[in-house]
């Protein structure tokens, strides 16, 4: 439930920045604003406005010189104009550790582009006090996990959650896990 939360307040975020001004002007005024932003929300690894090529118009946190988001697919869904866009899990730039990235089509410098925030995973999963931590496994298109970082873990994601994710952007499936408590495979 976290997570949804997370992505719901993401996307809240990201729709109000791309009317502000001092945002699609780039400049120091659009820095200003995303550190304001990335500072007040706990989560948040790094908001950016993006240029058509991937690179930062401007960012609250530094990125590499040489850092672009050109080849990456969920940057290239939200500038094409899908209206919000949940990466994979990936490493951050800055954070460099696991992050989602949410990103809209947004206007800067006038030219279309693009707003991320880059979500901390640590952040999302605090588990309630239970003492759980990030579980983060990789599976094929059949559903079969062939990495995981739980020992004993599942062995297959169920089908209708690769459909399901392949369909929607951003889902998170949910199973009852062996102590009882509710939570994500």
């Amino acid at each position: 439930q976290r997570a949804k939360s997370t992505i719901e307040k993401g996307r809240t975020v990201l729709t109000t920045l791309q009317s502000l001004k001092a945002v699609r002007n780039g400049g120091q005024a659009c820095r200003e604003a995303l550190r304001e932003v990335n500072d007040s929300i706990e989560e948040a690894a790094n908001v950016a406005l993006l240029g058509p090529n991937g690179k930062a118009i401007c960012s609250a946190q530094d990125l590499p010189p040489d850092f672009s988001a050109q080849n990456e697919q969920w940057f290239e869904r939200a500038r094409r104009g899908r209206a919000f866009v949940v990466s994979p899990l990936t490493v951050g730039p800055f954070s460099n550790e696991p992050v989602l990235n949410l990103a809209t089509p947004a206007w800067g410098l006038g030219e279309r582009g693009v707003l991320a925030l880059s979500i901390r995973i640590r952040a999302i999963d605090r588990g309630g006090g239970r003492g759980s931590a990030t579980e983060i496994s990789l599976a094929d298109q059949t559903g079969e996990i062939l990495t995981g970082t739980r020992a004993g873990g599942p062995k297959f994601i169920p089908a209708s959650w690769i459909k399901r994710a392949e369909s929607e952007s951003g889902y998170v499936g949910f199973t009852k896990r062996p102590d009882g408590s509710r939570g994500n495979i």
